[in-house]
């Protein structure tokens, strides 16, 4: 009953910030994609269409307000390019797909479409770092709670929901990508924070997120959780804390996992034999993958369609574990090229302002690290499973956007100089020769 209370409040709430403050019915709108209440709450909440009226009513309150500021985003318009190409894409490769017919991939463009959609129009309408501070957190809350319930679903009830269930059609590995992806924003977002309590509430989540990444017994999620540890460590000030923390979180995780868990993740790195069936099973997918792309290479076989001509290239009931290859075998190379700018030029942004920015933003550097190490955590995460269906790399793509346009809006003039910077220009400009 509180899943259905809660969903409602929360569409009501959308609907009608999005027609008057529509940053926020954005972000209400985030909230829903993640949590997916009707499979959140499976026995309460009934199918509807909530996601749908909050995001009717933004973007009639996004078009109130003169479709946002695009000002501030030039610094970061390549990835809204990537955003609008990728979703545009789609619709053009269903279009020429010989399974044009099939309405379950229009389903699937229409899904896509609306996220890509969403993430532009929330990175027109942040302005401010309250707004980007509240859009993290709500990343970071909405992600957590849906841990915390696959947490409470092995440990309260016996029942490992994550592994033995989908999720909304994710996949176990898809959902221990979200969550691994999360836990470094939930890191910096608390190293951020001033106030005792509010550090609290953001890493209370981190357990719950990275153990249910355990949970979900995904050795490509494992691995990606770990490849976020060396950007944490580079990015994030105070070294000294950083190792702390990451010790602690490591062996705190390892231990509340169990032996079971413990034994999957290690057979990454010790057992020859599950670790040779995994590369040979990749390198297989991959191969016929890339035959797929030659065949196809500029608007692949269709959204979603790869399990139709699977068989014609010797992978009956296998998938292909990479998002790039994936997505490339669907819907083209360009496609695929889209989706690669997604993940990576938004941290070429993030670094490329975090030395200014940090002059004037002393966020910036808790946010840059987080959603960096996020990032990067996805990115290694797409080498091994094939989810594009999975939101959150857009998510953290939209908070990278936004961190860089709201430290470009915070520029102010240069700090007056010092005594010393006053001698050494008077020192210089006495030595010039006299014109």
């Amino acid at each position: 009953m509180k899943g259905l209370i809660f969903t409602y409040l929360l569409t009501i709430m959308g609907s009608y910030y999005g027609f008057f403050r529509p940053v926020y019915g954005a972000g209400i709108y985030i909230a829903l994609s993640i949590l997916k209440p009707p499979a959140l709450w499976h026995w309460s909440v009934p199918i509807g269409r909530y996601s749908f009226y909050v995001a009717v009513s933004t973007l009639i309150g996004w078009a109130r307000n003169s479709f946002g500021d695009w000002a501030h985003l030039q610094k970061v318009r390549r990835v809204v390019n990537c955003f609008i190409g990728y979703g545009a894409i789609q619709w053009v490769s269903a279009w020429f797909s010989r399974f044009s017919q099939d309405p379950s991939m229009w389903y699937a463009c229409q899904k896509l479409t609306n996220d890509m959609l969403m993430v532009v129009v929330a990175a027109s309408l942040i302005t401010t770092f309250k707004e980007l501070r509240i859009f993290t957190w709500i990343i970071v809350a909405a992600a957590g709670y849906v841990a915390y319930e696959m947490n409470y679903s092995y440990y309260v009830e016996d029942y490992n929901r994550i592994w033995y269930a989908e999720f909304a059609a994710i996949d176990n590995n898809g959902m221990a990508m979200i969550f691994a992806m999360v836990v470094p924003v939930a890191l910096g977002l608390g190293l951020a924070e001033k106030k005792f309590y509010a550090k609290v509430a953001s890493w209370i989540w981190m357990p719950f997120l990275a153990n249910a990444v355990f949970l979900a017994s995904s050795r490509g999620a494992m691995l990606g959780l770990c490849f976020a540890a060396p950007f944490l460590v580079w990015l994030l000030p105070n070294k000294t804390r950083t190792y702390w923390i990451l010790a602690g979180a490591i062996i705190f995780t390892l231990v509340l996992a169990g032996p079971s868990v413990q034994d999957r993740f290690w057979s990454i790195f010790v057992n020859p034999v599950d670790r040779d069936s995994s590369t040979q099973s990749r390198i297989t997918s991959w191969a016929a993958a890339i035959r797929a792309i030659q065949d196809n290479p500029w608007l692949g076989v269709g959204p979603r369609c790869w399990h139709r001509v699977a068989h014609g290239y010797g992978l009956d009931g296998l998938t292909i574990h990479n998002v790039f290859l994936q997505v490339g075998a669907d819907t083209g190379i360009f496609s695929s090229i889209f989706l690669l700018g997604i993940y990576l030029l938004p941290i070429r942004a993030l670094l490329k302002e975090r030395a200014a920015r940090a002059l004037y933003s002393p966020w910036y550097p808790f946010w840059s690290a987080g959603i960096i190490a996020g990032i990067a955590t996805g990115f290694m995460c797409g080498q091994f499973l094939g989810m594009e269906r999975v939101e959150m790399p857009y998510y953290l793509s939209l908070l990278g956007m936004a961190a860089v346009k709201v430290a470009s809006a915070e520029d102010r003039s240069p700090a007056p100089m010092t005594t010393v910077e006053e001698l050494d220009m008077l020192r210089r400009s006495r030595a010039a020769p006299v014109t």
